[in-house]
C-alpha cells in the first residue's frame, strides 16, 4: 500500500512540474470564435473536463437491458464439472484396443460371410 501511495504522489509531482515548465506556451483555439493566446494547459484542463462531463450520465445512468429479478448462474470450476458429468460413452471400459462395430456393418458383414 505505502509504495502505491509513493507512486500516485510521485506522478502527481512529476505532472505538476511538467505544467509549469509549459505554462508560457500559448495556441490559438477555434471554438466558432477565434481565441487568440490561451495557454495549451487551459485547453488540456477544458478537454479533460469536458471528457469527464460527458461520461457521466454514462456512468450513473439508469442500467437498461438487465432485470434485477434475474439471477446470475454461479460458476462452476471445470474439476466440479467434470466430476459432475459422467465421461461419456466410457462406462468405465477401456475400449482403445477394440474398434468400434455399428449393429448395421456387423449384419452386413455376416450376410457376406455367409
Amino acid at each position: 500500500m505505502p509504495i502505491k501511495l509513493i507512486i500516485a504522489i510521485a506522478l502527481v509531482v512529476i505532472v505538476a512540474v511538467l505544467t509549469g515548465f509549459n505554462l508560457g506556451n500559448t495556441s490559438d483555439v477555434w471554438l466558432f470564435h477565434k481565441f487568440e493566446n490561451i495557454p495549451i494547459i487551459y485547453t488540456a484542463l477544458t478537454a479533460f473536463v469536458a471528457g469527464v462531463l460527458v461520461t457521466l450520465p454514462f456512468t450513473f445512468g439508469k442500467k437498461r437491458g438487465r432485470n434485477q429479478d434475474e439471477v446470475k448462474p454461479l460458476k462452476v470450476s471445470r474439476r466440479e464439472q467434470k466430476k459432475a458429468s459422467p465421461a461419456a460413452g466410457l462406462k468405465g471400459e477401456s475400449s482403445a484396443s477394440e474398434p468400434a462395430v455399428s449393429s448395421e456393418s456387423a449384419e452386413k458383414s455376416d450376410g457376406k460371410n455367409s
